[in-house]
């Protein structure tokens, strides 16, 4: 479960503008990250430096000017969309969140979105919570415990589906080495 020391992912913070944060000081401790590695402009440094601050006003300006830097200020809705799908299942692998979580987040994003991405976990939501309804054998689920293990593998192939799918001109696509932290290994944006 996501704790206020944890930062939020990369891609998270990319998709801030349309998917908000839950909480204000995430601006901050995401560009905390993206100067841990290496990506030192004027703008990330002034959002870095506006830990506790509680104008949101204040904090999404600094916010658009980081990502402009970063060359992410006009994403379009489904490139924000698979950026925000990415960002959660980055901190679910990186145990930044728990699979209910993400899953309940997925599930919620599904009846709005209708996105075909999430359907294995939209299983796993429905087939944890419901368990003794649910044949899960074909995701390798015998019990509850091997929920974690089977949400971490589709996470994974989420993150592959949208690498695959990836939208981003590569005008604005950061390269593996600009990229902070990413989940995957060898994969590229």
């Amino acid at each position: 479960m996501r704790h206020d020391h944890v930062y939020p992912s990369f891609w998270s913070g990319v998709a801030a503008t349309k998917y908000p944060f839950e909480d204000t000081v995430d601006y901050s401790l995401w560009a905390c990250g993206l100067l841990e590695s290496g990506h030192d402009t004027a703008n990330v440094s002034v959002l870095a430096g506006l830990f506790g601050e509680e104008n949101r006003f204040e904090l999404a300006h600094w916010h658009r000017q980081a990502l402009r830097d970063l060359r992410y200020n006009d994403l379009n809705d489904r490139e924000l969309f698979l950026a925000h799908l990415r960002g959660y299942a980055e901190e679910f692998i990186d145990g930044k969140r728990d699979f209910k979580d993400i899953t309940r987040h997925f599930h919620d994003l599904q009846i709005d979105e209708g996105d075909e991405l999430l359907e294995d976990l939209i299983s796993l939501h429905y087939g944890y919570w419901d368990f003794e309804c649910f044949d899960m054998s074909d995701m390798g689920i015998s019990s509850l415990e091997d929920f974690p293990h089977a949400c971490t593998k589709a996470c994974e192939d989420l993150i592959k589906k949208i690498q695959a799918e990836q939208t981003v001109a590569p005008s604005r696509s950061l390269s593996p080495s600009q990229n902070p932290k990413s989940s995957v290994s060898g994969s590229e944006d």
